[in-house]
Formats: C-alpha cells, sequence, structure tokens
C-alpha cells in the first residue's frame, strides 16, 4: 500500500493555514459580473432581460455556493471523517489517515468561505439564499437508502472520489476572469489551489481501499460510477428552473431556457468540465468495464445525449 501524501507543503500553502484573523476581511467589494458569460449559462441565455440577467447570475453563484456547502458538510467532510476514524472498510497507511484529517479542515474552510461570501453576494444583490435540494447529493441519498447502511459508507466514499476528482471550469479557469468580481474570484481560488491536493488524495485512497472490497461488493458499486459522474457533471436543472421561476421567468420560458442550456452544456461538456483524472483514478484502482484493459468509456455521454431530448414538467 504506497501512499504518497500530497499535503507535504500543506503547513505553509493550505488556504485555510493562511486565513485572514478576522471573519469575512477577505471581501472587499468592488465592481464586476457576479459569474463568466457562459454560452451554457441560464443567466446568458438571449431571452433573459438586462434587468433579470444580474438577479439571475446572482441567485445561480448563491445556489452555488449552497452547493458547495452541502457538498462539503454531507459528502466530503463525512468520508474523511470516516477515513480518519478508520471505519471506512480496508486497510489503509497512518500518513493517509493523517491527511484524512487535513481534507476535513479545508472542506470546513470552504464551507466557512461559501457562507461568507453567501451573505456578502446577497446583501450586494439583494438576492434571497435559498437552500436547495442538489440533484447529485438527493442521488446519493436515494442509492444509499436502497441499498442500506452496509454499504452507504462505501457509497458515499465514491461520490468523495468524484466529485474530488472531476475538474470544472469554475475552479480550473474562472478565478482568473477579471469580468468577475473579485471576491468571487478569490473564493475560486482558494477553493482551487486546495482542491489539486484533494484530488491526489482521494485517487489514492481510491486505488489503496478498492481493491479490498469484496468482489461481491465491487460488483454491485462498479456501475454507479457511470451515475456518479453523470449526476456530478451535468448542470442541474430543477435548481435552474427555481432560480428562472424566482426571477420572475414564467413556467414554460423557463423550462424552455433550462432546456436550450442544457443543450449547449452538454455540446460544450469539454470545456465545461474534465473527467479526465476521474477515469485515470478509476483505471488505477482497476476499476474497467469487461476486464483490466478495457478502457472506461466517457461517463457522461449517453446520459447527457438523453438529457438533451427531456423537458421540464
Amino acid at each position: 500500500m504506497i501512499y504518497r501524501s500530497p499535503f507535504r507543503t500543506w503547513e505553509a500553502l493550505a488556504r485555510v493555514k493562511m486565513k485572514s484573523a478576522h471573519p469575512g476581511a477577505w471581501l472587499k467589494g468592488g465592481a464586476g459580473k457576479w459569474l463568466p458569460d457562459d454560452p451554457w449559462s441560464v443567466a446568458a441565455h438571449p431571452d433573459l432581460s438586462e434587468t433579470i440577467r444580474p438577479q439571475v447570475s446572482a441567485a445561480l453563484l448563491l445556489a452555488r455556493l449552497d452547493f458547495t456547502v452541502q457538498l462539503e458538510n454531507a459528502c466530503i467532510s463525512r468520508v474523511a471523517r470516516d477515513i480518519a476514524g478508520r471505519a471506512l472498510p480496508g486497510e489503509y497507511p497512518e500518513q493517509m489517515v493523517i491527511d484524512a484529517l487535513r481534507v476535513q479542515c479545508d472542506e470546513a474552510y470552504h464551507a466557512l468561505l461559501a457562507l461568507e461570501l453567501s451573505a456578502h453576494v446577497e446583501r450586494l444583490a439583494g438576492v434571497g439564499r435559498v437552500r436547495y435540494e442538489h440533484h447529485f447529493l438527493a442521488q446519493i441519498e436515494r442509492v444509499q437508502h436502497a441499498a442500506g447502511c452496509a454499504d452507504a459508507m462505501r457509497i458515499a466514499f465514491c461520490a468523495a472520489v468524484v466529485a474530488e476528482t472531476v475538474i470544472t471550469k469554475m475552479l480550473r479557469d474562472d478565478w482568473h476572469d477579471q469580468e468577475v468580481q473579485r471576491d468571487v474570484r478569490a473564493f475560486f481560488m482558494h477553493h482551487c489551489r486546495d482542491e489539486a491536493r484533494h484530488s491526489a488524495y482521494f485517487s489514492q485512497a481510491l486505488r489503496i481501499v478498492w481493491p479490498q472490497w469484496e468482489p461481491r461488493t465491487r460488483s454491485a458499486l462498479q456501475p454507479l460510477w457511470r451515475d456518479l459522474i453523470t449526476w456530478f457533471v451535468l448542470p442541474d436543472a430543477a435548481v435552474e428552473n427555481a432560480v428562472l421561476v424566482a426571477a420572475g421567468v414564467g413556467g414554460s420560458d423557463a423550462a424552455r431556457i433550462v432546456n436550450d442550456c442544457r443543450l449547449r452544456a452538454c455540446a460544450a461538456s469539454g470545456r465545461r468540465v474534465s473527467v479526465e483524472a476521474t477515469l485515470l483514478s478509476l483505471k488505477r484502482a482497476g476499476i474497467c468495464e469487461g476486464g483490466p484493459d478495457e478502457p472506461i468509456p466517457h461517463a457522461a455521454s449517453a446520459a447527457a445525449r438523453e438529457s438533451m431530448s427531456e423537458t421540464l414538467s
């Protein structure tokens, strides 16, 4: 079980170690957009009026921040806690246990920054915060409930591997966009610099624990990988629809705009997200359909094509 800690520079470079002593002191204000005008964003749809667009953009940012808080608290931090307590089935090195506590520190700090930024955006944009039921997390809960307690911890671990290894445009590029409000860019930057370590951590953790699980468990969980990646990378249509309706867009128009943007998001999947690190992690752990030499297909492609024909009721 060779484990090489990606946290060797954590004491000096982790964002939680570099934080200001005063909560919210990193928020400086200033002009700028709440989010980039990505062509697949409902906020950039040409049918939105210029008066509604900033409100929709702010509400989408708040929804992303809400997802960050829920994901960190409900999934990533819990999985890190399970590893730190050696509750996740399998044997793993002491350093991996220690680093799980560092992951917990980072994720709690990311959630804190997200909450501070949310209050800042809410105050400046005049848009109320909503606690959404995010599709990715709801689907994980559904699968866990169906599987029962025996595999719930393993399912959460698999979800954390996907969430921490998929690279989104938000973390990869958006903190460099000078048109975006600098506090938003600062949040993306803080998050991105920590996530590089987390991606390496969960990739190694998967390689160590997955082969130790009994064959029947691995066989039962293997089809879940495709779904987890799909749920994570596709836009959350229900959240986007709710944002538009709350901004005053009619129900039928909101559904049409969401579907238009889902088409664009699927067409631009390579620019929106990168699943290469995720697929490489799965391959290194020996998770290959049809045998160790068969490459894993792009997990989101089939579901993405199906989603193109969906409409919201």
